[in-house]
């Protein structure tokens, strides 16, 4: 399953650019929720970079949270379970299943390591190639005893899920926008470990400087999700600097809360207040 065909993206390109130039003619100013989105409107549609605003992804404070210990007594989870957490819809573009066949060729060695899917099949693309998609996914998750695929999970049940898990993996394929399942792994202050492809997301500000001061790396949380070498190290990095990674997402979460990021929406609007 191919996200974007070469012929896709040339068409994207042909009526893309003039679409975001025209469109920004009639704007007094343009929201972007990542710094590398302003850099690319800039850079290929030509907008005037004094029209662009940076406000990032806002984050619910609010939400109900759980311990781990008590999210997986409630979900029935074994406590001495290491449990990699992948949260989003199963789309090609977010990479579902990158993680999968990572999992799978790195299982025996990650002993006593789960990873669960939270999250079900697009309710939008209903195409015969997507459903061969979602069925291939499907089948190859069920052969390992170690995956758990959630389907849709309601709202009730989601701080439970996410609690339960020690690390929240994020394996997109593209920067397609600002993650909000990314931002819920920082509102319940999880560990989170990106894709390579992710790298953009580290060109904001806060998130630069939320980084350095967890005393983490760039190269700490991004990872080439192609390698099982890779994935282990990381992996083995967060169990190991534990404190750092959730420094990091509490971090992350206080930056962004959604009573500063109204702030930031309430001067642009009104630069005298």
């Amino acid at each position: 399953y191919k996200v974007l065909t070469p012929l896709k993206v040339l068409l994207l390109s042909i009526f893309s650019v003039p679409f975001y130039f025209l469109a920004s003619l009639l704007a007094k100013k343009i929201i972007v929720l990542e710094t590398d989105l302003k850099k690319q409107l800039v850079a290929f549609a030509y907008i005037d970079s004094s029209k662009i605003e940076y406000i990032p992804h806002g984050i619910d404070t609010r939400m109900k949270t759980f311990t781990r210990r008590e999210a997986r007594a409630q979900l029935d989870i074994d406590q001495s379970t290491y449990v990699i957490g992948y949260f989003g819809f199963i789309v090609p573009y977010k990479g579902p299943h990158r993680l999968l066949q990572l999992f799978l060729d790195s299982e025996k060695k990650l002993n006593d390591t789960n990873v669960y899917f939270l999250g079900g099949k697009s309710a939008h693309d209903q195409s015969a190639e997507y459903k061969s998609y979602y069925n291939n996914f499907y089948e190859k998750a069920s052969s390992s005893k170690k995956i758990l695929l959630t389907g849709f999970i309601n709202e009730n049940d989601l701080s439970s899920y996410i609690c339960s898990c020690d690390v929240l993996i994020f394996p997109h394929t593209a920067v397609i926008s600002s993650s909000g399942a990314l931002s819920m792994a920082f509102t319940f202050e999880k560990p989170v470990l990106l894709s390579n492809e992710l790298r953009g997301y580290a060109q904001s500000p806060d998130f630069a400087n939320a980084l350095k001061k967890s005393g983490l790396t760039q190269g700490d949380v991004f990872l080439d999700i192609n390698d099982p070498e890779s994935f282990i190290e990381h992996v083995s990095l967060v169990k190991k600097h534990r404190e750092k990674y959730i420094y990091f997402s509490k971090d992350m979460k206080s930056r962004r809360n959604w009573e500063s990021i109204a702030n930031h929406y309430v001067h642009l609007m009104n630069p005298s207040l």
